[in-house]
């Protein structure tokens, strides 16, 4: 018989929390937060959250009975709690939306969970029970097993209890850690040889490399100087190359001579905490650093406004180390998961074993073992700094003190699919108050919504325009390339200008990035004959042509197809291709510079396990000359030896039909700008452009963002858009292009009784994805509003619209502030 009756969150897409009755056996154990088994239907079984403790029985229906409790100590804290029911809230989703985002698969067991053996784990050496040893010799005879065959298995309706103990000893992985494509980084390190150990052999090896090899003797002096301050007087490569001015051609020769050693090792846990290790701020850095302290005394929230090169991180890393020193925990928040991999270094080497890395590319139990660690923090003393993406906002927390949002204008920070379709900058916000917390934004590009708040006084403004050692903002310089194509001056997709550039960099033995950010190949084929272009037979969009792969691919959906001998329409055989892509630029960049080594950095090139790491290592290393990339160049990668960078079409970007298009353009043109002259002299940026005059490229040129931001602020307010109004947009989904524009329409309508600016339904540019057709509606609603009534007339509307027949088989996403 039950003792009370509990309300949990069941990790499904469902509006309502599920009510169980409580045995005897558990009523001392059930608390809030922690995961309690329990059945679901009538043959599933799920980990589900305690939400509620002090509920009464249901009316109408029999509660069933929990299962067991699953945690000695909540997993799951108040304050997480209340960030997710103002998700639920504000995004308007289900709470089993954001607990399926927020915890670690191996948090979230549920009856259709799979589990594979541990590549890694040492089977024989560990304790097993009956039980498991039967569950690990079954993974020895198949790849994998679900919690209902495993339960067959062992004759045994519940087989949590097991499960759980043989993903505590590592000997079995739940399935999503098949999908483990980022690890910690390895990073190279290099160690002097025993050989050296013999003075005399030592001065006998100077005494040759100072005569025929000075760039050697360069790394040997300097790892002899920086070999004590490491453990086992193992040196970064990096770091070495980076302070001899050597590269790794001289260094794999001393490794050849038995002089060196070189291991690849985790970076994490690698260096030596060493807080004295902090660079001096210059009066600058200082200064912002005075007034972000000054400014969190009157206010919560402040937006850092620093250009490129401008030492932004130097200033992050003060402010986490004082937040520390107090005892708090820090979070510093990336837009990409890729950035990590510069930015672990740099933190573990002030921070060491403090430093914890989460986000969700790491191995499911990488990121349970941090989760673990945070709880058990919540008992101690030792703060952690805690680096992560945008998943980071959900960890449990106790103790926060300081939230750092580095490049806070970026769109990487919003969640797409599925639900919650939540912004970690914001969230983070929300999160910070929680805890009394402080919040840093920083970009050299501000988001127009952040800088709007900065200067009504929502959040106060931090101002760093000198970059490092005073370096001039690099010189920006446009090029007509409609004028050239009619001269036939233009060398393929290169003007004479920039390929003049290039060389004269290259020869200076300076490196060059390449911008273009469109991927593949060719963007298009087209018959010559009858215009026939090869379309995705699941979306309405044009193929792509991959000239390694020889394939036609669709960038929506990954269909792939072989390119036709002749035109399926007409029969013509003269297809051609019209536009570029990354990878046609890395090609034909052979032909213009056979001797340098060329490497592409976007989506394709990045899918292999740690090919990014790879790229971006020799690139900082100097084995690669040119970088050819996407807009994944422009997110706060830090080269020293970049002198130039080229923008092949910026066109592109500025024409793309979305009212955010001038300011995503502005943002990426500078940002990738940045990379040019980061460290020892002005650097040269080179825009080719169809239409040099537009206003856009005037203010990059001018490096002028304050009348980019007034410019663009008066067409906001014009035209009813962000940051004066809040927009919503809703997608509907269905198989049926009739049924869903039906169903579009007939929610406009209810919508429109309460937001009379609704717009839409209309077909997007791309109106057929996956074979779903696609309708969407965009509510724009004055920020005089609160967000509670908004809130409350949406739920209205969409409560009438699943009355109607029409809703049925019809998905609805909603996209509350879409980017």
């Amino acid at each position: 018989m039950a003792n009370f009756f509990i309300e949990v969150i069941v990790p499904v897409p469902l509006p309502k929390l599920f009510t169980y009755s409580v045995g005897d056996e558990w009523t001392d154990q059930v608390a809030v937060g922690k995961r309690v088994l329990v059945p679901f239907g009538n043959q599933k079984i799920y980990a589900a959250v305690v939400y509620r403790t002090d509920t009464a029985a249901p009316e109408g229906y029999t509660a069933k009975p929990v299962i067991s409790v699953l945690d000695e100590v909540p997993v799951v804290n108040e304050k997480q709690l209340l960030l997710w029911n103002w998700m639920q809230n504000y995004y308007l989703c289900n709470l089993g939306d954001v607990m399926q985002a927020a915890l670690p698969s191996a948090l979230k067991l549920s009856s259709e969970t799979k589990m594979i053996l541990n590549p890694d784990a040492d089977i024989h050496s560990t304790s097993l029970t009956d039980d498991e040893f039967l569950v690990v010799e079954a993974l020895h005879s198949v790849k994998s097993l679900t919690l209902k065959e495993i339960s067959k298995i062992l004759d045994r309706k519940y087989v949590f209890p097991v499960v759980k103990s043989l993903l505590r000893k590592n000997v079995t992985l739940s399935v999503e850690d098949v999908k483990e494509d980022f690890k910690i980084p390895l990073v190279h390190y290099v160690k002097l040889s025993s050989k050296t150990q013999d003075a005399d052999f030592m001065k006998k090896e100077f005494d040759k490399l100072e005569k025929k090899a000075p760039k050697q003797l360069d790394i040997m002096m300097q790892l002899t100087l920086m070999s004590p301050h490491y453990p086992e007087g193992k040196v970064p490569q990096r770091e070495l190359l980076k302070k001899s001015g050597s590269n790794s051609a001289a260094l794999q020769q001393l490794v050849k001579k038995n002089l060196l050693e070189i291991f690849l090792e985790k970076a994490i846990g690698r260096v030596k905490a060493n807080n004295e290790d902090f660079f001096t701020l210059n009066a600058a850095q200082q200064q912002a650093l005075n007034h972000i302290q000054e400014g969190f005394s009157s206010k919560k929230v402040g937006l850092l406004h620093g250009v490129t090169s401008s030492g932004k991180t130097e200033v992050y890393i003060r402010l986490i180390d004082e937040c520390m020193k107090r005892g708090k925990q820090a979070l510093y928040l990336l837009p990409e998961i890729a950035l990590t991999t510069q930015m672990i270094h740099r933190l573990e080497k002030h921070f060491g074993d403090r430093l914890l890395v989460y986000h969700s590319r790491f191995s499911d139990n990488e990121r349970a073992t941090t989760w673990t660690k945070l709880i058990e923090a919540s008992s101690s003393d030792k703060p952690f700094l805690v680096l992560g993406a945008r998943s980071a906002v959900f960890l449990p927390f106790s103790n926060l003190g300081l939230v750092i949002v580095d490049e806070e204008h970026e769109t990487s920070y919003k969640q797409f699919d599925p639900a919650p379709r939540y912004h970690a900058r914001d969230t983070a916000i929300v999160l910070a108050s929680l805890f009394d917390a402080d919040v840093l934004l920083g970009s050299a590009t501000p988001s127009i919504e952040s800088y709007y708040n900065a200067l009504t006084g929502k959040y106060f403004l931090t101002e760093l325009f000198a970059r490092h050692a005073d370096i001039a903002p690099p010189f920006i310089q446009l090029v007509n390339i409609k004028e050239l194509t009619l001269r036939r001056q233009m060398k393929s997709h290169f003007s004479p200008l920039l390929i003049q550039a290039m060389q004269e960099e290259l020869k200076n033995g300076k490196q060059v990035i390449l911008f273009q950010n469109r991927r593949g190949y060719a963007p298009v084929i087209q018959c010559h004959h009858c215009n026939w272009i090869p379309h995705c037979t699941n979306c309405d969009v044009a193929l792509t042509y991959y000239k390694r792969a020889d394939l036609l691919r669709c960038h929506y959906c990954g269909y792939t197809t072989q390119i036709p001998q002749k035109c399926p329409s007409c029969g013509d055989t003269d297809l051609r291709q019209h536009g570029f892509g990354t990878e046609k630029i890395e090609d034909e960049l052979q032909i213009f510079f056979p001797d340098k080594k060329i490497a592409r950095l976007d989506l394709d090139s990045t899918r292999g396990k740690n090919s990014y790491k790879e790229i971006i290592y020799r690139f900082e290393t100097r084995e690669t000359d040119i970088l050819v990339g996407t807009q994944m160049v422009t997110k706060g990668l830090d080269f020293d030896n970049v002198s130039l960078v080229g923008i092949l079409n910026a066109d592109n970007l500025i024409n793309f039909p979305d009212f955010r298009a001038y300011e995503r353009s502005f943002q990426m043109l500078l940002q990738v700008s940045g990379r040019a002259g980061r460290k020892d002299k002005q650097g040269k940026v080179i825009i080719q452009t169809y239409n040099p005059a537009h206003s856009i490229l005037e203010f990059v040129v001018k490096n002028d963002y304050k009348a980019f931001i007034d410019f663009e602020l008066a067409e906001r307010q014009k035209f009813h858009y962000p940051p004066y109004y809040r927009l919503t947009e809703i997608i509907l989904k269905g198989r049926q292009a009739e049924a869903t524009e039906a169903a579009a329409r007939l929610l406009a309508t209810e919508l429109r009784k309460y937001f009379p600016d609704t717009m839409g339904p209309v077909s997007p540019v791309v109106s057929r994805i996956k074979n779903y057709y696609l309708r969407t509606i965009m509510i724009k609603n004055s920020k005089k509003i609160s967000n509670s009534k908004t809130r409350a007339a949406m739920q209205s509307s969409f409560e009438k619209y699943r009355l109607s027949d029409k809703s049925k088989g019809i998905l609805v996403h909603i996209d509350v502030d879409p980017v």
